[in-house]
Formats: structure tokens, C-alpha cells, sequence
């Protein structure tokens, strides 16, 4: 586990699974998307003997549902008895008095915002980033792996690496 805050968020689980937060609740219904993400942590190695990991997957779910304004009162109850009853703590006691606090305080903080109003729901939409790599006039060649394989009705000879880089520069000129 990497942490680099003592914020709900402020670590590699978190980070990580947000995309499948996303996803989850994009492509399904909220029921469905729980048992999905449930199964999806379950077979990754989750699992709440590892407090600290299982603390950070269900507060960072949490989290992120109340912001999209679709937590269920299973996942808030659940939180807030893990927050209540200090599960997961133990990691934070070996950081040092300092660290522990602060991270109480975030949990505390944390926990307000849980029992507080959430927002309408959002749509939930995954982020699909997508730029020109090409431009208007770029020349793409593709050799397929082809060998041994009949691809046209002449069969022709497959081109040699020095060949079809000869065909791509005299497409190019």
C-alpha cells in the first residue's frame, strides 16, 4: 500500500480504484455495481483481515458515492461502524502519536460529511481521454503478421521488413 496523506483518498487503493468506481456505476445499476466492485476487490486480494487495504477500498468507495450522490445506507452504516470502532487504525498507532491524530481528524472529518446531506445524484461517466495522433495527411502502414496465412485469392508473397519499408517510403513521396 502506498500513502502519501492520511485524507481518505491519499493512497494507491484509492487512486486506483476510482476508475473501477467509475465503471462499475457507469455500466450498471448500483446493486449490481456494489456486487461487481465487491467481487472484482475479493479478487485482488482484499479482504478484511487486511485492515488498512479494506479500510482504504471502503472509505474511498464510500466516499466516491456520496459525492455521485448514490451512497446506500449499507456502505454509509458500514463506514461509519469501521470509523466508529477505529478498524484499521492500527497502522496509522505504529506512524506516531502526530500521525495517528491527524489521520483521526480526517476520519472525523470524514464522518460528517457521510451522515450529512449528499448531493442529487450525478451522472457517472467515465473519463475517456482521447487525442489526434495522426494528422490530416499522415501516411499509417500496418504489416500484419500474415506469414503462412492465405490473405488474398493470389496469395501473394508476404514483403520482406526491407521491402515494405521501401513501400511505405514511396507511398510517403
Amino acid at each position: 500500500m502506498g500513502t502519501w496523506s492520511v485524507s481518505i483518498t491519499g493512497n494507491d487503493t484509492a487512486a486506483d480504484l476510482k476508475r473501477e468506481y467509475t465503471a462499475a456505476f457507469y455500466y450498471y445499476p448500483t446493486e449490481q455495481a456494489l456486487q461487481a466492485i465487491d467481487h472484482y476487490v475479493r479478487e485482488n486480494g482484499f479482504n478484511e483481515q487486511d485492515a488498512p487495504e479494506w479500510c482504504d477500498y471502503y472509505y474511498s468507495l464510500a466516499d466516491f458515492m456520496h459525492s455521485k450522490g448514490i451512497l446506500t445506507e449499507e456502505v454509509k452504516k458500514t463506514a461509519l461502524d469501521m470509523i466508529d470502532n477505529g478498524f484499521g487504525l492500527e497502522i496509522w498507532e505504529e506512524a506516531g502519536e502526530k500521525t495517528l491524530l491527524a489521520r483521526q481528524k480526517a476520519l472525523q472529518k470524514f464522518r460528517e460529511k457521510l451522515v450529512s446531506a449528499q448531493p442529487a445524484p450525478k451522472k457517472i461517466k467515465p473519463n475517456v481521454y482521447t487525442e489526434d495522433i495522426f494528422e490530416v495527411g499522415d501516411i499509417v502502414a500496418v504489416q500484419l503478421q500474415t506469414a503462412g496465412k492465405t490473405y488474398s485469392e493470389n496469395d501473394i508473397k508476404p514483403l520482406t521488413d526491407e521491402e515494405f519499408a521501401e513501400v511505405v517510403l514511396e507511398a510517403a513521396d
